[in-house]
């Protein structure tokens, strides 16, 4: 196992991946590194992870509301990961996006 392809895990919540914790402790997944080498994972994968979380973080910081109301950090959340995807697409195998998604921000 290649240490350096997961390091964009490293520190995360298990949340985002995909409960692994939970599914972990109830049996459901026997091999862990075969789990993060699904498709839905490939994302965590790529060397700029780390700088997708930043930019995230960075992006979203000033919207939280405490009142609930987060529909501003979910639309600014959705532009950064199409970005990223558009972007890197090719360098993201599990991930596809229709064409209509793929020529302009929304």
């Amino acid at each position: 196992v290649d240490g350096a392809t997961y390091q964009g895990i490293v520190g995360i919540s298990a949340k985002y991946l995909n409960d692994m914790v939970v599914k972990w402790e109830a049996g459901l997944v026997p091999d862990l590194v075969e789990y993060l080498n699904q498709n839905w994972a490939m994302l965590y994968q790529h060397d700029r992870f780390p700088s997708l979380r930043q930019d995230l973080l960075a992006s979203t910081a000033h919207l939280y509301d405490p009142k609930g109301d987060n529909e501003a950090i979910k639309s600014v959340t959705v532009d950064v990961l199409m970005s990223f995807i558009r972007t890197h697409l090719q360098e993201l195998p599990g991930c596809s996006l229709p064409d209509e998604l793929m020529s302009a921000p929304r």
